[in-house]
């Protein structure tokens, strides 16, 4: 069973074998940051009971890396939060939303269909194009690199002086991709200008 780990003061990482996603919390002085939200209501339902082993500070803040199901599906049992994500992430959601859930449903065993049927898909509401930062009582910068993770949309979380952060799935850009429309190496790129900046910002 995975447990939560500290990779800075109030930055904290929990590893879920399934789809082997990452989600992070990042303590505030009045309420938690989360990044990504999980791949489905039900796994969503789980990781609030997990967090409530970690903090009693409710979720104000929720961050999709981007717009690919397994990070996000989760995202109505967090509607109380202010829900944040790049413009295309949006985008994606909005228009392209239902096609993912029947490709999600043709790859996955039938034993899965009915936990992604009963998704509801929502879109961060709030959006920003470049960068943006947030005040949860510590500094929170989102930016966004450049063509990344196999779509316009992967965005980066630094937390103030911690030398911690969130690059959802970036990091995966540096296997190239079957389909993918970006070749490995512009990917690359993207991603070592990611962290470039990220060390810079933190």
């Amino acid at each position: 069973m995975s447990v939560w780990q500290e990779v800075g003061d109030g930055i904290l990482i929990r590893r879920y074998t399934c789809l082997d996603l990452t989600i992070g919390a990042v303590l505030g002085d009045d309420g938690v940051l989360l990044v990504d939200t999980s791949p489905s209501h039900r796994q969503a339902r789980d990781l609030i009971g997990d967090l409530t082993t970690l903090t009693d500070l409710p979720v104000r803040w929720v961050v999709n890396t981007h717009y690919h199901w397994d990070h996000c599906w989760g995202n109505a049992l967090f509607r109380t939060a202010e829900l944040w994500g790049h413009q295309n992430t949006r985008l994606a959601l909005l228009e392209r939303g239902e096609d993912a859930r029947r490709l999600v449903i043709d790859h996955l065993p039938v034993e899965h269909h009915e936990s992604v049927r009963e998704v509801e898909i929502v879109a961060p509401e709030r959006t920003f194009a470049g960068r943006v930062s947030l005040d949860i009582g510590r500094a929170v910068e989102l930016t966004y690199h450049g063509l990344g993770h196999r779509q316009r949309a992967d965005i980066a979380a630094a937390v103030d002086l911690a030398r911690a952060g969130f690059e959802g799935d970036l990091p995966a850009v540096e296997v190239d991709v079957a389909g993918s429309p970006f070749p490995a190496e512009v990917s690359r790129f993207v991603v070592e200008r990611t962290y470039a900046q990220l060390r810079k910002q933190i």
